[in-house]
């Protein structure tokens, strides 16, 4: 101890606030994300993030015992969170203490909380009985004492006394209500107790009738344990935590064929999942609660058919897993050919899973249907989160979101790359973000498995996205990189989601793709990149440097995935972060709808959201097919038109040789300057001694 040396180090942001360690974990509050951060310290040279559960406020002091971790979280008094599973923490029970809570310490069955105002607040832990009720009587009924637990505990007005919490036979006049609830926490104060007392009375009926009492009383309990946990396992069982579907799937499903079963009411499907073709109201709203996707209902109306999308195959609809009751994705493949091909892009995704590829659980092929069935991406996909930054007014935000979007995008395609296998199709639409905001690449419908990334040119793709080494490839009917042409795509769809400029818009291509297959060479889009000013002025290791690097022209230099991930910009980002700015990026877009301040939107009231939002545009891919080529000069005249056009909302018809310049600054989201009120200064983009000076040229 007379020289200690760091073993290891974890960057959680810049200001963990609480510890506690417990077993292979430490337990960290960081007070910057609102967040418990649960790190894996089993090897200490080099310590890991296993999970993490966001808080209300400002979490600060933290105790664990057991399967459960006690936050103090500043002005909602003490959280309960179950960290059983550390990958997926879920909220256990609360207790809203009298002003605000800053530690807390637990020995035995009690919470020992300090608050600013409050002093000390002693929360009894025991475990809560299951649901009863039962009472005695006597000659004077005038003692009621009441003990109530639940989630969010009430405190009796109370009484001084110097004989805190008292029940005995000698005073039968007392009423005792025990609600259910896990963990059992009830307040115990130094100086009150939660007794109202008005006076003591003695028995006067004698043993026996003690006796028949307690024996009617035991009869009454068993009748009612019975009947609950006859009506609790029959209630739907819902998570508290969306991501562990996604992370952990259906862990009893041995198969990821399912069995062809087909049952009705919800169409139940393989046994294991129902498809909601039609979708109830208070459906949607567990629906929006573990997803956080929103369906929107008119007023008139208790249900509804919905869809989540449209494929390339089929429908994208709402399932339910029966298991866990986790809401998921299903797609329904009609046509012998169509399930042929869906069955093998399926497979390709299933095989090529990996960090940030969105899994497929299960599949299942039915005489005339094939049914996939993924996680539901409650957040939707790029194009709709190029929507929102296209609104947001926080720059500084809008930057953040972009980078927490690459550093998800890059690290698909250093996995699947990794691997051997290459995606040919990335754009917008084919990253899609679940609730915490984690981006995952799908859609392998154009994706090659290959020992080389060697790819012929007759590979079919959005060739809105091809760079300039895959239209030459076209030309000349020979082969491209396909990783270099995964990385080219995935900076024209990061440039596309900041700038909102669709690629006709960004590089003023002609719309015809044999014109631009004989036009768009490197010369063609170095001079188009000049254009951009964020881009020309990028400092080495800024997310726009990264978009730079993974437009370069040539082929030889162009950044590899890996690469790309090294730059500073990346650093100090983490899950918990991630999942704080997208939530503060949906309560931007809500606050700015309804005219309020952010901090007095509560996402969680599903019926305020509903009444702002609009519904969401369903993607329809079959409105892109015109883009899609397998490369061969035969095939192109049917994809272009006589015309370059290019849409925009405001000119939907479309518009001659449109001024790109005018488009741009009708587009322009973000001013150039940051304001002095820096909510997401713990990722700058280069680490200096000043504060509030341009990002990246922004």
């Amino acid at each position: 101890v007379s020289n200690p040396t760091r073993a290891g180090f974890y960057d959680t942001s810049i200001m963990a606030v609480g510890i506690a360690v417990f077993g292979n974990y430490a337990y960290i509050t960081d007070m910057i994300t609102s967040s418990l951060q649960i790190i894996d310290v089993s090897n200490v040279s080099n310590p890991m993030s296993a999970g993490y559960y966001l808080t209300n406020d400002i979490a600060f002091g933290v105790a664990v015992s057991g399967n459960y971790a006690y936050v103090a979280d500043r002005g909602y008094g003490l959280k309960i969170i179950n960290v059983s599973n550390v990958i997926s923490p879920t909220l256990a029970g609360s207790y809203d203490t009298p002003g605000q809570a800053y530690d807390v310490a637990v020995s035995g069955n009690y919470a020992y909380v300090a608050g600013s105002t409050s002093g000390l607040k002693i929360i009894d832990l025991v475990p809560c009985p299951t649901n009863s009720s039962f009472s005695t009587s006597s000659n004077n009924p005038t003692t009621t004492t009441i003990f109530s637990s639940t989630t969010n505990p009430i405190s009796e007005n109370s009484t001084d006394s110097t004989n805190p919490v008292t029940s005995s036979t000698n005073n039968p006049d007392i009423s005792i209500t025990n609600n259910p609830s896990t963990p059992f926490a009830t307040e115990y104060s130094t100086t009150k107790s939660t007794i109202i007392e008005a006076s003591r009375t003695s028995v006067s009926n004698g043993p026996p009738l003690l006796w028949l009492g307690l024996l009617g009383g035991g009869v009454l309990c068993v009748c009612l344990i019975g009947g609950t946990a006859f009506i609790l396992k029959r209630r739907r069982k819902s998570s508290d935590n969306a991501t562990s579907f996604i992370e952990a799937g259906s862990e009893t499903l041995s198969s990821f064929e399912l069995e062809p079963v087909v049952e009705r009411d919800h169409k139940k499907i393989g046994g294991a999942y129902y498809q909601l073709s039609i979708i109830r109201e208070e459906e949607a709203r567990e629906i929006y609660r573990q997803t956080g996707h929103l369906i929107v209902f008119p007023d008139d109306k208790k249900k509804l058919k919905y869809v989540l999308g449209r494929g390339n195959f089929g429908a994208i609809k709402v399932a339910q897993r029966i298991e866990d009751r986790a809401y998921v994705a299903s797609k329904r493949v009609k046509g012998e050919a169509n399930m042929r091909a869906s069955a093998a892009e399926a497979q390709m995704q299933q095989k090529a899973a990996g960090e940030n590829i969105l899994p497929i659980y299960n599949t299942l092929q039915l005489e005339k249907a094939l049914y996939h069935f993924m996680p539901l991406a409650g957040l939707g996909d790029g194009s709709a989160i190029q929507e929102q930054l296209s609104t947001l007014k926080d720059s500084h935000l809008a930057t953040e979101i972009l980078k927490c979007v690459a550093k998800d995008l890059l690290t698909g395609l250093k996995s699947l790359h990794g691997r051997g296998y290459y995606h040919l199709d990335i754009k917008p639409d084919n990253l899609v973000f679940t609730q915490d905001g984690t981006g995952n690449i799908t859609d392998f419908g154009c994706a090659k498995e290959s020992t080389t990334p060697q790819i012929s040119s007759d590979a079919i793709g959005d060739n809105r996205y091809f760079p300039p080494d895959r239209l030459q490839a076209c030309r000349d009917e020979t082969t491209f990189d396909g990783e270099k042409a995964d990385l080219w795509a995935a900076g024209i769809t990061l440039l596309q989601i900041m700038k909102n400029l669709d690629p006709f818009q960004l590089f003023e291509m002609p719309r015809q793709f044999e014109l631009r297959v004989k036009r768009c060479g490197p010369d063609f889009f170095e001079e188009k990149l000049q254009r951009f000013e964020e881009l020309q002025k990028a400092e080495e290791g800024t997310i726009w440097w990264v978009i730079k690097e993974l437009l370069d022209p040539s082929l030889t230099t162009r950044i590899t995935a890996q690469k790309a991930l090294e730059a500073p910009c990346f650093k100090g980002l983490n899950k918990a972060i991630q999942a704080r700015m997208f939530e503060d990026l949906k309560r931007e877009q809500v606050a700015q709808s309804i005219q309020v301040k952010k901090e007095e939107v509560n996402l969680s009231n599903y019926d305020n959201i509903a009444q702002v939002a609009m519904r969401r545009e369903i993607y329809d891919s079959a409105q892109h097919q015109q883009f899609y080529s397998d490369g061969k000069a035969s095939h192109r005249k049917r994809l272009g038109h006589d015309q370059d056009y290019l849409f925009t909302p405001d000119n939907p018809k479309g518009i001659e040789a449109p001024d790109v310049a005018t488009l741009e600054s009708r587009y322009q989201k973000t001013p150039d300057f940051v304001t002095n009120e820096i909510v997401y200064q713990k990722t700058p983009d280069i680490v200096t001694n000043k504060i509030g000076k341009r990002e990246g040229d922004l």
